[in-house]
């Protein structure tokens, strides 16, 4: 923990994942942030046990942070918030769910966007255009970055789908 006006915590985890080009399991550290203010005032009796109690109290957020990503990316697939590189340590392929790939990916989709309206409209003479422009080009990227979320939230759906046991014995059934 560190010490100044707030405190701070982490909860380091590891992620486990399979590359979708060479199937190597991977294995990465993240980690989950937590603050917590320190409460100075007049009526502070201790300062150390004041310490200590933000101490406490930021580790137990980290902690329940942790464990709503844990479930987050565990049961539904959502890989927002997953502080991992997602790049395989056999070939080097960033997953699409890596914070890199989204982010490149929505930067793209705003210079798109951006490049779209100054095509379309020419450079904007006021400053209600600009932040028009401006607007239209963070919500872009923003719906960009969206998109590849939802799109390997689906595609872990439709992975999970296939190797599930109990939907192997119904095919078989079927057939």
């Amino acid at each position: 923990m560190t010490r100044g006006r707030y405190l701070l915590a982490s909860q380091k985890y590891r992620c486990s994942y399979t590359c979708t080009r060479c199937g190597q399991a991977n294995r990465e550290y993240g980690f989950v942030r937590s603050a917590d203010p320190v409460r100075m005032n007049s009526f502070t009796d201790n300062l150390g046990d004041e310490y200590h109690l933000s101490g406490e109290i930021a580790a137990d957020k980290a902690r329940r942070k942790f464990y709503r990503l844990q479930a987050r990316v565990n049961g539904r697939y959502w890989y927002n918030g997953l502080r991992v590189s997602g790049k395989c340590k056999k070939c080097g392929r960033r997953q699409l769910w890596s914070p890199a790939y989204r982010y490149s990916a929505a930067a793209l989709l705003s210079c798109l966007a951006l490049a779209a309206l100054l095509g379309l409209h020419g450079v904007p003479e006021s400053i209600n255009e600009t932040l028009i422009l401006a607007g239209v080009t963070a919500g872009s990227a923003l719906l960009g970055e969206i998109s590849i979320l939802l799109a390997a939230h689906l595609w872990a759906n439709r992975q999970n789908e296939e190797h599930l046991p109990w939907l192997e014995s119904i095919h078989k059934k079927a057939e």
